[in-house]
């Protein structure tokens, strides 16, 4: 009877392990415009052989931050149907909810950089670099009908030495985008 009844909490065990009891959630469809970058940021790059290509960065961002079975995200087919080529004048929430309309996406988020510049300061004890980024953020979260717009004004300063073997304006763009990205999302009110 022992034998029993333990091969038939097993048995249980096992159903209830295996058996599905939630439905599953369906994935939000976002829509991530793309990044619009300042025609100086642009000029920089044309001069600087250094300077990473930011676009790319952006994309790669959202492909790591907004994986598939969380999110699902519209085309690029859909996005240029939606959004003139020339990008969004304005990141009000009437035009993030025009993209929203016209992509069927829950969460639509749009990145504007303007500037983005390192300093090199020697006067102090260890030499350091002033980082500076300027831009505009805007997100619409149609599934808990939030709104995020900020206009981004971010200075730091890092050691010049941590910069000797990886590329200080890449990083610090990273680091902020991902920051302002990951907000998009977040399930607070």
């Amino acid at each position: 009877m022992k034998k029993f009844t333990s091969l038939f909490l097993l048995l249980v065990a096992v159903f209830c392990l295996s058996v599905p009891w939630t439905q599953k959630a369906e994935a939000a469809r976002i829509a991530v415009l793309p990044l619009q970058i300042d025609p100086a940021v642009e000029a920089d790059k044309a001069k600087d052989a250094d300077t990473p290509d930011y676009g790319a960065l952006y994309w790669e961002l959202a492909a790591m931050l907004y994986k598939y079975p969380s999110f699902d995200m519209v085309g690029d087919d859909d996005l240029a149907k939606a959004v003139p080529a020339e990008g969004l004048k304005k990141f009000d929430r009437t035009a993030l909810e025009d993209v929203a309309n016209k992509t069927g996406a829950d969460i639509v988020v749009v990145m504007r950089l303007d500037k983005l510049r390192e300093k090199a300061i020697n006067y102090r004890y260890e030499p350091m670099l002033d980082m500076f980024m300027q831009g505009e953020f805007a997100s619409l979260n149609r599934v808990t009908g939030k709104y995020y717009h900020t206009d981004i004004y971010e200075k730091d300063s890092i050691e010049e030495q941590l910069t000797v073997r990886r590329n200080a304006r890449q990083d610090y763009f990273v680091k902020n985008a991902k920051r302002y990205m990951k907000r998009a999302v977040e399930l607070k009110q």
